[in-house]
């Protein structure tokens, strides 16, 4: 009962700290300790569903909670008796529409802090609320927005390096990053002004009569590189690629609600770029060549890539910084873990309740 008494407490206090419940919304939380309260929480408020009437103020802490765990992959771990939980909320949501009833704005804020919305094919019959709203946008409407624009993006060729394919494939069914926001520059410059901001020491000026960059992103991700690197270009042209037709689909979202023109997006590994028999004066490549089999033999592509005199960027994963990821990768290897969703989060709970430094 006080336990209970207290996690209500919690969710009424967050829900009106506007910084809280925005950042929740907005991007994934980090803090161990601050998980384990959400996680907490979230338990409570499921099995709170059929004891009481949510608050106004309950149920603008679940939304902002169900936008979290959407950004965060659902990544908190859930107990057998939440999963029980979770099936039977399912159920009684699809006979409430079956009966054609709307189900209580809690049971769908409480589903969509364990399962995106969009996964369901009731979705569509739900009826907006001010309660949910932005999970319904973002839960559902954005995913389906995704899927249509997939279908016009360009294949440039199908991928068979196997390397690759594992890369794709893990991007396919996690977009990374879900982002909302971003900070755009306001006054796109000439490559002039750019290179004089970086101070860069330029052997060729060809490049400074450029009216009209062509710009190459190779590993665009979600969009994040390419909107902000068309911001900074006045009058530029950008080709951004990427494995993944998720992060593609998502990157051509944001791009269109952020009215960004001259991008154009495309489906490709880095080793058919060759296929294009086109150069750019600026090729960047951010977190990508060190996932490849042969990073190399990506370098030496994108190089072909650059028009002479052009400029080229290559960010690279630091080992010295990723010695923590390494070593935690060798312990699932020692444990002979199984790689799928349930034991990784498993396996993530006991490394946040170990001693373990």
């Amino acid at each position: 009962g006080d336990l209970k008494n207290s996690l209500h407490k919690v969710s009424l206090d967050l829900s009106t700290i506007p910084l809280i419940t925005k950042l929740m919304s907005i991007c994934p939380l980090v803090d161990i300790e601050f998980e384990n309260v959400l996680t907490s929480t979230r338990r409570f408020l499921l099995f709170s569903i059929n004891e009481e009437k949510f608050s106004i103020q309950s149920l603008k802490f679940l939304s902002a909670l169900a936008l979290q765990c959407f950004t965060n992959e659902y990544i908190y771990i859930c107990d057998e008796k939440e999963v029980d939980a979770i099936k039977s909320l399912e159920i009684s949501i699809e006979k409430t529409f079956i009966s054609g009833k709307q189900p209580s704005p809690e049971a769908i804020l409480c589903l969509s802090t364990y399962k995106a919305l969009y996964e369901y094919e009731w979705c569509h019959l739900i009826t907006k609320t001010d309660h949910f709203e932005e999970v319904f946008r973002r839960q559902f409407l954005e995913p389906m927005e995704e899927n249509y624009l997939s279908k016009d993006i360009r294949l440039l060729e199908k991928v068979t390096n196997k390397i690759s394919n594992n890369v794709r494939k893990q991007y396919e069914e996690n977009p990374y990053p879900r982002w909302v926001n971003l900070s755009l520059s306001q006054k796109p410059a000439t490559i002039l002004k750019f290179i004089n901001q970086l101070k860069l020491k330029i052997f060729n000026s060809e490049i400074y009569r450029v009216k009209i960059p062509q710009i190459l992103i190779a590993g665009c991700g979600t969009g994040q590189q390419s909107i902000e690197k068309k911001s900074h270009f006045h009058n530029c042209k950008m080709l951004a690629i990427d494995l993944s037709l998720s992060s593609l689909a998502y990157a051509k979202r944001k791009t269109k609600e952020l009215n960004i023109k001259n991008i154009d997006y495309v489906q490709s590994d880095i080793l058919d770029l060759y296929k294009l028999e086109t150069q750019f004066h600026i090729v960047e490549s951010v977190g990508v060549l060190h996932h490849m089999e042969d990073p190399m033999a990506g370098w030496r592509i994108l190089v072909d890539c650059l028009k002479p005199g052009g400029l080229i960027k290559i960010g690279l994963y630091s080992e010295m910084a990723r010695r923590s990821v390494v070593n935690i990768k060798k312990k699932i290897n020692y444990l002979c873990l199984p790689q799928n969703d349930f034991s990784m989060k498993l396996f993530r709970q006991d490394l946040i309740n170990s001693n373990e430094n």
